[in-house]
């Protein structure tokens, strides 16, 4: 029974959602320049586990929809886009893609 009270906790918790509303790009970047760089640190660092840096992003995506992609690793962070790489379930890196500033709404360590 405990289990299923954690349960619907979790789910009534909001997942991602800003208090303050839209927020600009540049206060974005502020909010998640530590997660994101401890996350690169990481990536540079191979010596290091992939899954220390590994973490969660919430993508608006074209249609208006948020969609969560877990298991991603900063590989770089330009002005106009973060470059994330898959962290394959061997703790390999698998692909890797771009995406963009605007497109992010969130990410949380995991």
């Amino acid at each position: 029974m405990r289990f299923k009270i954690m349960d619907e906790e979790r789910e009534r918790k909001p997942n991602f959602t800003l208090e303050s509303g839209r927020e600009t790009i540049e206060q974005k970047k502020e909010r998640l320049k530590t997660l994101l760089q401890g996350s690169l640190e990481v990536w540079n660092d191979r010596e290091r586990s992939l899954f220390e840096g590994s973490l969660t992003f919430v993508q608006l995506r074209k249609d208006g929809i948020e969609q969560t992609v877990p298991n991603l690793i900063v590989v770089s962070v330009e002005e106009g886009d973060v470059e994330l790489c898959v962290i394959e379930e061997d703790g390999e890196a698998g692909s890797s893609a771009y995406m963009t500033w605007d497109s992010i709404v969130d990410a949380r360590k995991e």
